[in-house]
Parts: structure tokens; sequence; C-alpha cells
């Protein structure tokens, strides 16, 4: 998340969302799609938190950001008519090599 100086039009700061270590904990995934089997293992990987949703309150004079890290590859996007349709971006660890 950046921190935006709106009357200079700087950025003063960053913060990142975090990481989950999957190895850690017994944290479990199915890291394949390629087998056609539930295959739980404690990779040794982190993922990134990516939040889907982004919102600012405000309780008693403090202001709260709030997160929801779903964790989907889901995106929506509206097409030429203004319909909203769903569409995912999804790729292999292999095409990241």
């Amino acid at each position: 998340m950046a921190y935006l100086n709106i009357t200079t039009g700087e950025f003063y700061d960053i913060k990142s969302f975090g990481y989950k270590e999957w190895g850690a904990a017994n944290l479990t995934l199915d890291a394949s799609d390629d087998d056609d089997a539930i295959n739980m293992q404690p990779w040794m990987i982190r993922s990134l938190y990516t939040p889907d949703v982004i919102d600012v309150f405000e309780h008693e004079g403090v202001e709260y950001i709030i997160t929801a890290n779903e964790g989907n590859s889901k995106e929506i996007e509206e097409d030429e008519a203004g319909v909203l349709q769903d569409f995912s971006e999804e790729i292999d660890g292999e095409d990241l090599a």
C-alpha cells in the first residue's frame, strides 16, 4: 500500500500486506492441477497477500483501513455494454521461471 500526499503529489511511504509461509505451522496446499488428485503438502513456498477489497472507515475519531484477502484469482471487468464479466489470468509456477 502506498501513502500519497495529495497536496504535494508525492508518495511518502510504502507498506507490504505481508506474506504467508506455507511450509510453516503445518499449512498445506495442493500445488498441482496436473495429476487430477488432491495432494495436500506443506510446500516451502511463500505467497503474497493481495487483498481483493480495501476500504476505509472511521470509528470514534480513528480512521481504519480494512482489507479482505479471499485468495481467489478471479477478476471482474465490464464488457463494452457495461455488463460485468468474470475472467482469470492464472499461471503455473513453471511459467514464472
